[in-house]
């Protein structure tokens, strides 16, 4: 938060000759004005603007006054607050955006809010780095119930994801198959981000199409009762603030590191539970035309009813492939069970 000190001038009555009295009423005037008129307080992160890798235009948006950086919302798609106006030349973002197709295969489907790619070099490998590909799919499927009583215990119905990437060029050929061995679950009647990691991606790669087999399954789950049949899913699981954000030169702490355009970012999540909760949080960077530009994967602990304030040190996105203008945010719980209780 930057802090602007007002000053304020205690004017000293002097009785000397009129000449010397009019001087000193119009500098105490002066004075005044310029406190008045100074910059006013703001609760926002700030950066340093004064890289020389950063061009700050004539033209380049103020950040947006208007919106509340302290209000909770349970929407997934928050407000991106951009806190200077500094912005960089398309050499320095080292990310790379990859449109992404999700095709059901077998008949078995979910809707699909959203399916986008971006590539990034992993400087963990050498200093001439290959692309590291990162696909997230955001997934709902609705169901008439939640847990219901089976044979042998309260049971939950969820659809199991098996996965197929293919990675086409330009001209729409398909230049890499990669299967994925892990099932995902993606439960019933609330939005899951799937996600999946490519460690080395062709040069000529152009689009991602995500092809899945879904097939229907049923989990029995343990430490819940019958008091929890009428469990629904809430519309999200944590409330966010606003997120605040700038851009900055910086690189991940690699092998060998390089610096590209990353996002410093702050939110508040909310545990609106009456009981401790532990997520995995997925913070998907979009820019103006909706495409992925970077990506935040933090692991988020509130008390019940608490918060997690990350103001003392923010999180950093992946590196940028472009500037974000428009940001979501979906949690998953740690275990399934804990969430039904919690949810009491």
């Amino acid at each position: 938060m930057k802090l602007t000190r007002k000053v304020f001038l205690i004017p000293i009555v002097v009785i000397v000759t009129m000449s010397i009295a009019c001087n000193l009423l119009n500098l105490i005037n002066n004075s005044n004005s310029a406190v008045e008129n100074g910059p006013e307080e703001t609760n926002s992160i700030t950066s340093d603007t004064t890289s020389p890798d950063s061009t700050t235009p004539d033209s380049a948006s103020s950040p947006m006054n208007n919106v509340d950086v302290n209000a909770f919302s349970g929407d997934f798609s928050l407000p991106l607050v951009k806190t200077d106006t500094k912005s960089y030349s398309d050499d320095k973002y080292l990310g790379k955006k990859i449109p992404v197709e999700v095709i059901f295969s077998n008949g078995e489907t979910a809707d699909i809010l959203f399916a986008g790619g971006v590539a990034e070099p992993d400087m963990s490998v050498s200093d001439t780095p290959p692309m590291r590909l990162l696909v997230f799919a955001v997934l709902q499927k609705s169901m008439p119930s939640v847990l219901y009583q089976g044979e042998y215990s309260i049971s939950i119905d969820y659809l199991s994801l098996k996965s197929t990437l293919d990675l086409l060029d330009s001209n729409g050929t398909v230049i890499l198959t990669h299967e994925y061995q892990v099932s995902e679950m993606l439960y019933p009647n609330y939005p899951q981000v799937i996600d999946y990691t490519l460690s080395e991606m062709p040069d000529n790669t152009a689009t991602a199409r995500l092809n899945i087999t879904a097939q229907p399954s049923t989990l029995g789950i343990s430490d819940v009762d019958v008091s929890d049949l009428s469990f629904q899913m809430p519309t999200s699981i944590t409330n966010h603030t606003p997120v605040q954000f700038n851009l900055v030169m910086d690189d991940w702490n690699e092998t060998y590191a390089k610096k590209g355009v990353v996002a410093e970012y702050q939110v508040v999540y909310q545990n609106p539970l009456n009981a401790e909760l532990f997520t995995t949080s997925t913070v998907l960077f979009l820019d103006n035309e909706s495409a992925l530009v970077g990506y935040m994967n933090p692991s988020v602990y509130m008390e019940a009813n608490g918060t997690n304030n990350n103001f003392g040190s923010g999180w950093q996105s992946s590196y940028l492939a472009g500037e974000p203008s428009q940001v979501l945010i979906y949690d998953r719980w740690g275990d399934f069970s804990d969430f039904v209780i919690a949810s009491r």
